[in-house]
């Protein structure tokens, strides 16, 4: 699970504490090279999860943290990987799988929740996906 917020990122990283090391490593690495930010990153702040309380409760407050930070920019989630918790990007889809591993109690409504939009009766299915793309580019068919 990862959020970007205000000016971090929050992750939950499943392994250990070098696995955990080098994914921030290499977020920071892939990160210089695509914005080209002209200044360092802070130092990264890693802490391990003791529990499965804790691995729950740091879930909700990463997913939350840009309330926190009154920064409402990303108001879709769509810097953290909420849209493939809910199956709305096929990238990420593994990382639901993984989320519903390690957290087997999370419940699609909660997630739902976050979003500012009600998406009910919303087709979840890839089948629009063509004309979404044709609609993007002002592709008019026989046109």
């Amino acid at each position: 699970m990862f959020r970007a917020a205000d000016t971090h990122i929050h992750a939950i990283v499943a392994g250990d504490w070098e696995t955990a090391g080098e994914f921030a490593r290499r977020v920071e690495i892939s990160m210089h090279r695509r914005l080209w930010p002209g200044v360092h990153f802070s130092e990264v702040h890693r802490v391990p999860l003791n529990s499965q309380g804790h691995l729950v409760s740091t879930f909700w407050y990463d997913l939350r943290n840009a309330e926190r930070h009154a920064a409402d920019f990303d108001r879709l989630f769509e810097a953290s990987n909420l849209p493939d918790l809910l199956g709305w990007r096929v990238l990420g889809q593994w990382s639901a799988r993984i989320a519903q591993r390690r957290y087997p109690r999370l419940q699609r409504d909660r997630l739902l929740e976050l979003l500012p939009v009600r998406v009910e009766g919303v087709d979840r299915s890839l089948s629009c996906l063509r004309d979404a793309a044709e609609a993007a580019v002002g592709f008019m068919p026989g046109g």
